[in-house]
């Protein structure tokens, strides 16, 4: 778990296989900071690239203190992203930083865009997720 597992976030809801509606506790609650630290640091996203992703400034990011609960709306953003990077994970068999490295390379199958461009939106988030789908299948993309 890019999150950070038990140790930080007291729930195994942040688990990709886990029922949504148990994660939405965890949503409106907040993620730890810490979270955002600890996937930043094993994806290797600069925290510009992780800002935008976000729909946040970097600055807005650097506010949060280590023990503060992150926004709902941004640990709903960031549930979905450590989603995608399970998604990946299974579906390119590589680690946190490989998949960093697909989502910044540019990707015919979007029309010449870099995954990571479209994370900033939840149907861009979908595209990506359903071209890892298609990848996953063995599906030409």
């Amino acid at each position: 778990v890019l999150l950070g597992g038990l140790n930080v976030v007291k729930e195994a809801a942040v688990t990709y296989e886990a029922p949504r509606y148990q994660r939405i506790e965890i949503i409106r609650t907040g993620l730890p900071y810490q979270a955002l630290e600890i996937f930043q640091n094993k994806t290797g996203l600069s925290r510009q690239e992780l800002a935008a992703i976000l729909q946040v400034s970097a600055r807005t990011l650097q506010r949060y203190a280590s023990g503060q609960s992150l926004a709902p709306v941004i640990s709903e953003k960031l549930l979905a992203l450590n989603d995608l990077y399970q998604q990946a994970a299974q579906a390119l068999g590589g680690k946190a930083p490989n998949t960093t490295a697909w989502l910044r390379a540019q990707n015919k199958a979007l029309g010449g865009l870099t995954p990571i461009s479209l994370l900033d939106t939840y149907q861009g988030l979908h595209e990506v997720q359903n071209l890892l789908g298609r990848l996953e299948w063995g599906v030409y993309s």
